[in-house]
């Protein structure tokens, strides 16, 4: 682990711990802000999750709602993570079934349907559009993206099954039309 890392680490204990938030929240603030290449290529998702919770716990309003859309995110990503490890690979038929429509699960909720979602496109253009210019948020929403495409994920499962895998959270979505044709 790098010193930077364990800068990082401790900052976040730190301020989880309430202690002495007056300074480590601006010696936070720029330790991340003023190193955002380092952030995003050095530290793992959990970190950046992390670096995400302090600031909706110690943001501005913005800075807040911004950072909780990103860990949202990633834990409703380990929630899918989880499910998949308990229930297990993938069956042929229920892929077949995917591919053929969405099935219903609860209270009008279906399931994607893997070849036509495109749910996970207008989710990324939403976020590119809610981060766009806010900095650190920016730059840890496109890591983490980057991040879930390169690694073994349930995103990138389904993205590689699919007929149009680049519907699946596109780091960059701008001028892709959705199943409606809205760009």
């Amino acid at each position: 682990m790098s010193e930077f890392q364990r800068l990082i680490r401790s900052h976040v204990a730190e301020l989880r711990n309430r202690r002495s938030v007056e300074t480590n929240w601006p010696a936070f603030r720029h330790d991340v802000e003023s190193n955002s290449d380092r952030v995003a290529n050095e530290l793992s998702v959990r970190w950046l999750k992390s670096i995400c919770d302090t600031y909706a716990d110690f943001g501005n309003p913005v800075e807040s709602r911004d950072a909780m859309a990103i860990s949202l995110f990633i834990n409703m990503l380990r929630l899918a993570e989880t499910v998949r490890y308990l229930r297990g690979p993938m069956l042929p038929d229920m892929i077949a079934a995917a591919r053929a429509g969405r099935s219903k699960v609860y209270e009008e909720l279906s399931t994607l349907h893997i070849d036509r979602q495109d749910t996970l496109l207008n989710v990324s253009k939403r976020m590119n559009r809610q981060l766009a210019g806010s900095g650190i948020m920016e730059t840890i929403w496109q890591a983490v993206l980057r991040r879930v495409h390169a690694s073994d994920s349930v995103i990138a499962e389904l993205r590689d099954i699919s007929t149009m895998p680049e519907r699946y959270l596109p780091i960059d979505a701008a001028g892709m039309a959705d199943n409606y044709g809205v760009v």
